[in-house]
């Protein structure tokens, strides 16, 4: 499997989108704050009936 080159990205979050995404990591759900963002981005496109690039 070959890895894409990742994209860095600066965002603003509110404090409460921020306490779910650290709450996230700290329970393991998420092993980062930007695998959280790419997990809910990646589900607003499957919700969409988009397929993955």
């Amino acid at each position: 499997m070959v890895r894409e080159k990742k994209e860095k990205l600066t965002i603003s979050l509110s404090p409460d989108l921020m306490d779910f995404l650290r709450a996230g990591v700290e329970s393991e759900e998420f092993s980062s704050l930007s695998h959280g963002i790419a997990f809910a981005v990646r589900k607003l496109k499957e919700s969409r009936g988009e397929r993955r690039a």
